[in-house]
């Protein structure tokens, strides 16, 4: 009996600490795989007990007990939701606006500085006329508009709103009201001046832009360029045409959100918190890879810079280009891009240094390659002086606040 004591007391230790680890329900009402995987990584680090199983199922899981919750409440009216934290009497993180008096923490993207980055980039494409295409009146729809529109009115150029949001809730959710909402869309964007930059709320309703543009027989991006938001693989891969999209880091979201909860069962975070997540930036793809300038020799130059910036071009191949004198392209480029040619070119390598940077485990030369610049040495040089950080910094400190 003695001897058998010591295994019976270590299973028991075994238990009571499995029972001791914290269980956290992911309550979201669909699958958002970014937010999914930047929980699961902060739960594996707190060693958590996780279920997701709502956000495969769609299933509010009733049955369910355990220490804290983490969902996404957009809307006042998603009762069985709001329903299920109400019932648990748990902590609860919402990735979404909705307050309640269970909701201690909110995480949510910047949406202003997501309208902000997409304006920025249409802007960086030479468009005069700009509109934003809403489906919903949700806040989060609303502070991206106010960003987009306040940048693009500073900028002194024009702003339309392409309001389509439904006068109730059953509205374009079968094929026909579909189809009359592409049509009407398609109307109004042939009435408004072109070319024309539009953002989107989210890629969804960007790729609605899209096939409303093809409905009408417009070019995109030629005649409408068009942006969403969330750079979700699926929406901006494999829609009609590549999306570019502004990327509202959804991972860091589910990180931050995962934390705050960890935070709150702690008793460290006490007092209602609201999180901003800043986005990434824009991963730009064809259906914004365009120059809208007047100037036929600016817009040659420009043309000929975006095709070609990741090769080993320099300022002479783009004048030879343009189809016009150095001097004469000189002025006008400034005049017209705010940026003299070298800076131009220089500013989109190292853009997309930055997203090699943070997307791949690429080496330094392969990079300095892939952006034009030759070699490591000197992409380095490059990147220090317009970033004030060396490569190697600057993937080492975005990766660490992507842990954060």
């Amino acid at each position: 009996m003695k001897g058998s004591a010591a295994p019976e007391d270590e299973r028991m230790k075994i238990l009571q600490q499995r029972l001791a680890r914290r269980s956290v329900l992911l309550a979201l009402g669909w699958n958002v795989a970014a937010i999914n995987q930047g929980v699961a990584e902060y739960a594996k680090k707190a060693n958590w007990i996780l279920d997701d199983n709502m956000c495969h199922s769609g299933i509010i899981p009733t049955h369910w007990s355990g220490d804290g919750i983490i969902t996404m409440i957009i809307d006042p009216d998603e009762q069985p939701l709001i329903r299920l934290i109400e019932e648990k009497g748990v902590p609860v993180v919402n990735l979404g606006p909705l307050k309640s008096p269970l909701i201690r923490c909110r995480v949510m993207p910047d949406n202003e500085m997501i309208g902000a980055q997409a304006a920025e980039h249409l802007l960086s494409r030479g468009f005069n006329n700009f509109a934003f295409f809403c489906v919903s009146s949700f806040p989060v729809v609303q502070e991206r508009m106010q960003g987009f529109r306040k940048v693009i009115e500073m900028a002194g150029k024009k702003f339309f709103k392409l309001d389509f949001v439904p006068k109730s809730k059953t509205d374009f959710i079968d094929r026909d009201q579909y189809l009359k909402l592409i049509a009407n869309l398609s109307a109004e964007l042939v009435n408004l001046p072109l070319p024309l930059a539009v953002m989107s709320q989210y890629d969804a309703e960007a790729n609605d832009v899209v096939r409303a543009c093809l409905t009408a027989n417009l070019r995109i991006p030629d005649d409408v360029a068009v942006i969403g938001v969330d750079n979700d693989p699926i929406y901006s891969m494999l829609g009609p045409i590549p999306l570019s999209s502004v990327n509202n880091n959804l991972w860091l979201a589910g990180y931050r959100a995962a934390e705050a909860l960890d935070q709150v069962l702690d008793g460290v975070l006490l007092d209602e918190t609201t999180i901003r997540i800043k986005p990434e930036g824009v991963t730009v793809r064809e259906s914004t890879d365009i120059v809208a300038i007047a100037d036929i020799y600016v817009s040659k130059a420009l043309r000929f810079i975006v095709a070609h910036y990741r090769e080993n071009i320099s300022v002479t191949d783009v004048v030879s280009n343009s189809g016009i004198s150095r001097r004469g392209l000189y002025s006008r480029f400034e005049m017209n891009v705010g940026r003299s040619i070298y800076q131009e070119l220089m500013k989109r390598r190292i853009e997309y240094a930055m997203q090699l940077l943070r997307d791949t485990d690429h080496k330094l030369h392969f990079i300095a390659e892939a952006c034009g610049l030759g070699d490591a040495e000197r992409l380095s040089k490059s990147f220090k002086r317009c970033c004030d950080v060396t490569p190697f910094a600057y993937r080492t400190e975005h990766r660490e606040k992507a842990r954060k």
